[in-house]
């Protein structure tokens, strides 16, 4: 049995893009903002290998370390613990990496909600926020 040769150039067409495809994915290592319409969402992502590392910030005063950060290929997921009501609650995020957009599915206590973070290409990383997450 032999391959043609134009299911040869395809095998190695698909072979190359699975093994460069999560690789670009991965590189989300910066700033990213998600505008909503009662706060910002600020998050700066570390990427070291398939950990997720970084913060997540609504305000100056609500900053919180990204625990438990996995990135694999273009999904990714993590949480934070914060404060609410003098209580420590979890929140819960999963997301796809789309280009320079990661859609994010925040959950909190079953409270479920959507937001689209883009990357920042400013200097600025300042969120404007009247609310927490």
């Amino acid at each position: 049995m032999y391959l043609k040769k134009d299911s040869v150039v395809f095998i190695g067409i698909f072979v190359f893009l699975a093994l460069i495809m999560p690789a670009m994915a991965g590189d989300i290592s910066g700033t990213w903002i998600a505008r909503t319409p009662n706060f910002n969402v600020t998050m700066v992502f570390k990427v070291e290998g398939t950990t997720l590392t970084g913060t997540v910030r609504t305000h100056p005063s609500d900053e919180a370390e990204i625990k438990d950060g996995k990135i694999n290929g273009n999904k990714i997921s993590f949480y934070i613990e914060r404060m609410k009501h003098q209580k420590m609650v979890k929140v819960r995020f999963k997301g796809t990496i789309v280009g320079e957009e990661i859609n994010l599915t925040r959950n909190e206590n079953g409270t479920i909600g959507d937001i689209i973070a883009k990357r920042e290409r400013s200097n600025s990383s300042k969120s404007n926020s009247s609310n927490s997450i």
